[in-house]
């Protein structure tokens, strides 16, 4: 069916209306692989978009930034909550949350009904990669260096992998932005990326780029990054933070470490190790607009609980989507199961959206420029 639609579109069709007498998963499947947009009732069609992320349902207005490359992954997690979505995040049922159930993480209904809250543990995330023969083709047919595995991520940044685990695509304004060598340089130093924005300092929200919402607005990025990497790694990006205090950092290992460095609303600097998110859980606009007649929208967010919940799910996928396509006790199977031991599934954003460079501290940390003049960069063939 998602080939028919896509021929339909490319033979020049204006849209495609759907339904479905059974679940509307499928079709909420086809529109966000076709990155199609999704027309509420009485939406102006003057809008580039009416949100930066594709938007299925309608009264949902903020996402977390986290499952902004596998949206069909959040939309199966999400299923189960309420229509009345939360035009503002982080309401959170304190007692459950310091118990230890962080199987949710907003409360939009004034009862606490939990049948609404919950962030379902269902993934569907090895059927839509495919056979287990198509995922080796991708990924390795017997990978036995951490080196291969970097190159994976590589390849997939330069265009030459279509999928990871983690990833169903590119998003556009990665491709259209100038940070792919930047993103090449690091995954082939083993700061393995798989979501990221550019910065954006009040875009017309006419632009074909970054725009969204009603025409006449101004929209805003901050720097986004999200990786994994090894200890060592980690240890030295956190070493090169201190002269970067725009920069918040938080990370999550599948034993239950917590690293996080972030500047607070005084300008302190500061450190935790603590485990317990909800001691101090941060909450942080990545995306938003100015639109005439109307408050600030800020569409795209962090927020430290809903991290956790997808580091759970993406440090999972190591072993359940790629270490399961190698045969028991194989080289392969054994390396991939050990990356998931022990390296840190992390994200930085940068505060700075005038001025920052996000990348500017792994120049210091790789001694190089990742946009150009290193000898690595400019040997990478970025396919356009």
């Amino acid at each position: 069916m998602q080939r028919v639609c896509s021929e339909m579109l490319s033979s020049g069709a204006p849209g495609l209306y759907m339904y479905t007498l059974n679940l509307e998963k499928s079709a909420q499947e086809i529109v966000t692989n076709l990155n199609l947009k999704v027309l509420d009732a009485g939406m102006s069609d003057s809008a580039v978009r009416p949100l930066p992320f594709p938007r299925p349902r309608e009264k949902e207005t903020v996402r977390p930034i986290f499952w902004a490359s596998n949206a069909i992954s959040y939309l199966t997690r999400t299923r189960n909550w309420s229509a009345d979505f939360p035009s503002q995040w982080g309401q959170v049922n304190n007692e459950k949350s310091k118990a230890g159930d962080h199987s949710f993480v907003y409360d939009p209904l004034p009862s606490g009904d939990e049948d609404n809250i919950l962030y379902s543990h269902h993934s569907i995330v090895g059927r839509r990669l495919g056979s287990m023969a198509e995922r080796r083709n991708m990924w390795g047919e017997s990978p036995s260096t951490e080196e291969d595995v970097f190159d994976v991520f590589e390849r997939f940044v330069r265009g030459f992998v279509p999928r990871l685990p983690w990833c169903d695509r590119l998003e556009k304004e990665t491709l259209a932005s100038g940070i792919l060598k930047p993103l090449a340089t690091l995954n082939h130093y083993g700061y393995l990326t798989i979501n990221s924005q550019p910065r954006v300092n009040g875009a017309p929200s006419e632009d074909e780029q970054f725009g969204w919402g009603p025409r006449g607005g101004h929209v805003y990025q901050k720097a986004y990054l999200e990786f994994f990497c090894s200890p060592g790694n980690l240890d030295r990006l956190l070493e090169a933070l201190g002269s970067h205090p725009s920069i918040s950092l938080e990370a999550f290992n599948v034993n239950g470490g917590r690293r996080c460095v972030w500047t607070d609303s005084l300008g302190q600097r500061n450190k935790t190790d603590e485990a317990n998110v909800n001691d101090d859980r941060h909450i942080s606009a990545v995306t938003w607009g100015v639109f005439d007649g109307s408050e600030v929208l800020q569409p795209t967010i962090v927020d430290s609980l809903s991290f956790q919940i997808w580091s759970e799910e993406a440090m999972d996928m190591w072993k359940s989507v790629w270490a399961s396509i190698y045969p028991e006790r194989s080289e392969s199977r054994s390396l991939i199961k050990k990356i998931h031991a022990s390296y840190w599934h992390v994200y930085m954003v940068d505060n700075d959206f005038v001025k920052g460079d996000i990348f500017k501290v792994f120049s210091e940390i790789l001694s190089l420029d990742p946009y150009a003049g290193s000898p690595v960069i400019t040997s990478i063939k970025v396919r356009d």
